[in-house]
């Protein structure tokens, strides 16, 4: 970056906050553990992932990172999705995916327990990883789109983990307020629930008083801070084409000044 003569005034950063008690960001573990080259194939790894904090690769229930994460696979593959526009990195090798899981195994050893499980949710924090998957009794509830839910049926009428893959349309939205959250996983055609919580509400107590301009911004709804999640990102070789005319001295920078008015920023 001191190539380029970049800067970054990181008072005016947007930082997701944790969702849950005793979360922690994924990289300030990995930093106490891992340098260097290593640190950046970490790093790497977790914005595969498409995660930041502990709470996106843990169970519901807050005891276990999901072997999804451990594996390197998708959030789909756990039943859940990410509301953020991730840049686009390609494929890893392997031996960065080995790193990723020792980094795992010395973070929480090899049956992936966390030593300080996961508390209740704060109510206003803004959840960026978010689960598809509910459970209403023995009902597998899945949430396609904010107005759209299907639900699965119980491979037999005693089961209560295990259910098939066609799904059918679900309209009783009014007993949602009593579903729980779960995670699953998909083997053989069906579909298990291999955790779940009800979730449990808690008012944040840390919130730092406001001493400047910065702290204003820093106080306002994620929604408005959140930018990430607007950008169309290039393709990789455009991002090598940009950072070239960068080095080279080509690169303008355009605005036509204008303003989102859905979004309330220019």
């Amino acid at each position: 970056m001191r190539d380029i003569q970049v800067r970054f005034h990181t008072e005016l950063f947007w930082t997701p906050k944790a969702v849950r008690e005793n979360d922690v960001c994924i990289m300030d573990i990995a930093s106490t553990m891992f340098s260097g080259k290593q640190l950046l194939q970490i790093n790497m790894c977790r914005i595969a992932l498409k995660v930041t904090y502990l709470s996106d690769i843990s169970a519901v229930d807050g005891k276990r990172i999901l072997l999804t994460y451990y594996e390197g696979k998708p959030h789909k593959d756990a039943g859940r999705y990410t509301r953020l526009q991730w840049p686009p990195i390609g494929t890893l090798p392997k031996s960065w995916w080995s790193l990723w899981k020792q980094f795992l195994q010395q973070w929480c050893g090899s049956a992936l327990q966390i030593s300080h499980p996961l508390g209740r949710w704060y109510r206003e924090a803004e959840v960026l990883t978010c689960c598809r998957f509910f459970l209403l009794d023995r009902r597998l509830l899945m949430q396609k789109t904010e107005d759209e839910w299907v639900e699965f049926p119980s491979w037999t009428s005693r089961t209560r983990t295990r259910f098939r893959c066609d799904a059918h349309a679900f309209d009783e939205l009014d007993l949602l307020e009593h579903v729980k959250v779960v995670d699953v996983t998909f083997r053989n055609t069906c579909i298990y629930v291999i955790a779940q919580a009800s979730p449990v509400f808690v008012d944040s107590t840390n919130s730092p008083r406001v001493r400047s301009f910065q702290d204003l911004y820093r106080d306002i709804s994620p929604d408005l801070q959140r930018i990430m999640g607007t950008v169309q990102w290039p393709s990789p070789h455009e991002l090598v084409d940009i950072v070239d005319s960068i080095r080279q001295g080509t690169a303008i920078g355009v605005s036509d000044g204008s303003v989102r008015t859905t979004e309330g920023r220019a």
